[in-house]
């Protein structure tokens, strides 16, 4: 039998390589991305299964995130029972759409798009498994913790670098058939509120591993206070805040409206509810985000252009009737030819005609993944354009998976922030404080980003988001003694 301390670690290497790997091509929102995500997980599961220690370790890591994992196995049974070839009564006494679709045909099943459904199951068992992987690897380190905070943040700071680079020079080029222009910056991504998701979750995680370091003592004279300065700037605090202002210096460049604003209002709620659950309250850490609102908004956004999304903002019109009501289709928003900002009324028509989708399909949807099947049947014949996803999270959610579907999407969400508020409360840990600050805060940006787009739809960012959940699930028990867990 298999018993070497190394194998642990080979996992986690191997996980996050998977991870940084997935938003390379393309911003891993194409389905190809199961190539690298499924062998990259499958390998992890391998070498952790090989040793009895890590067996149990994993058993352990399972009866620990009970609750957020049985979310992601109903989600999972959901989308595959909507695959399932079944009856056409059944499908009729299920829903009237249902009935319907599947009429004078002997059988049918709840999805709409099958394959797609199944790709759709697939993606939410390695979402399950990210988040296994994540309680296991808080149950063997909180070093190994921090590292993945680390790598996640670093990749971050790496799309951003890249996005702002292609931005720089105006690249403009075909990749994988794919036309990308770079008026804005994408990294590695095709459409921009997607590359700017990205950005905010990596600066929760920059913050929150800010926050994870032990704080100093406080008190002393001028000296002692020059010392710590000091010893600030030649510290990795320092040089993980000069990799966050990068990271807000590409945000601010995507230009995204809801992303910039998902940022920062998720900032200052987090840190509110920080000062009103956490005592005795860390006054450098204060100071440390009042220099992230103060530094990033009033010095970063007038040098790198904050004013031009405030220009975008106010240049969105609240009527159709003054923008072009156009398709968001992946990637050709960042064309030089492309028109005016879209109103917010453009924005929100897909989620509007959607409506009558939800009500046809109440229970179980149309099937993970079919929204761009089922659509073009609900739009109004004088509109010409393709959507391919509703530009609203939970409208979509709807659609595809119906009530039963958003109701464990909601609880796994939900059963998350109850625990991050209950670690801010009563945690004494800095890590684990750290962490479900992070978590806390990168849960209310994905929650108001998700009114007008569709980030939980693209693998990567569904991903990351999952594993940020995964760390905020974590900070219940790490650091804590085996007895006490």
């Amino acid at each position: 039998m298999l018993r070497t301390p190394h194998l642990p670690q080979l996992a986690w290497w191997l996980f996050c390589l998977t991870l940084l790997l997935m938003p390379l091509p393309l911003g891993g929102n194409r389905s190809w991305i199961l190539l690298i995500v499924v062998p990259g997980l499958a390998a992890t599961w391998a070498l952790l299964l090989a040793s009895h220690d890590s067996r149990q370790q994993l058993g352990r890591a399972i009866r620990l995130a009970g609750i957020p994992l049985a979310c992601l196995a109903g989600i999972a049974l959901l989308q595959s029972v909507q695959s399932l070839a079944l009856p056409a009564s059944w499908l009729a006494t299920i829903s009237t759409g249902l009935g319907q679709v599947w009429q004078g045909q002997p059988g049918g099943s709840l999805s709409l798009d099958r394959f797609n459904t199944q790709l759709y199951a697939t993606l939410t068992l390695c979402y399950a498994s990210a988040f296994i992987f994540i309680q296991y690897f808080a149950l063997q380190s909180a070093r190994l913790i921090k590292r993945l905070m680390l790598a996640l943040v670093l990749a971050g700071i790496f799309q951003a670098v890249v996005g702002i680079y292609l931005y720089s020079v105006n690249a403009d080029y075909t990749l994988f058939h794919f036309a990308l222009h770079h008026v804005r910056t994408l990294g590695t991504f095709t459409y921009h509120n997607h590359y700017a998701f990205y950005l905010v979750m990596a600066l929760c995680l920059g913050l929150g591993l800010i926050m994870a370091e032990p704080a100093a003592q406080q008190g002393g004279g001028w000296k002692h206070h020059l010392n710590k300065l000091l010893a600030f700037v030649e510290s990795r605090k320092m040089l993980l805040r000069l990799g966050l202002i990068v990271v807000v210096i590409a945000l601010v460049l995507t230009k995204s409206r809801m992303g910039n604003a998902a940022f920062f209002t998720a900032l200052l709620a987090s840190m509110a509810l920080y000062l009103f659950l956490v005592k005795p309250r860390n006054k450098n850490l204060l100071w440390l985000v009042a220099s992230v609102v103060v530094i990033d908004i009033v010095v970063l956004g007038s040098w790198v252009g904050l004013d031009k999304v405030a220009e975008r903002i106010g240049n969105t019109a609240l009527s159709k009737d003054s923008a072009t009501l156009s398709a968001m289709i992946r990637g050709q928003e960042n064309s030089p030819e492309w028109p005016r900002d879209e109103s917010v009324e453009a924005r929100l028509l897909p989620a509007d005609y959607a409506v009558n989708i939800i009500k046809d399909y109440p229970l179980t949807g149309t099937g993970a993944g079919s929204f761009y099947t089922i659509f073009p049947t609900y739009k109004p014949a004088t509109v010409n354009h393709f959507y391919d996803h509703a530009h609203n999270d939970y409208v979509e959610l709807l659609t595809d998976h119906g009530f039963i579907g958003i109701s464990l999407f909601a609880a796994l969400v939900l059963c998350v922030i109850a625990r991050t508020i209950a670690v801010l409360r009563h945690r004494k840990s800095a890590l684990a404080k750290g962490l479900a600050f992070s978590t806390t805060m990168a849960c209310c940006a994905a929650l108001l980003h998700s009114l007008v787009d569709f980030n939980l739809q693209v693998p990567t960012n569904a991903m990351l988001f999952t594993c940020i959940l995964g760390l905020g699930w974590s900070a219940g028990f790490i650091e804590r003694p085996a007895r006490q867990l």
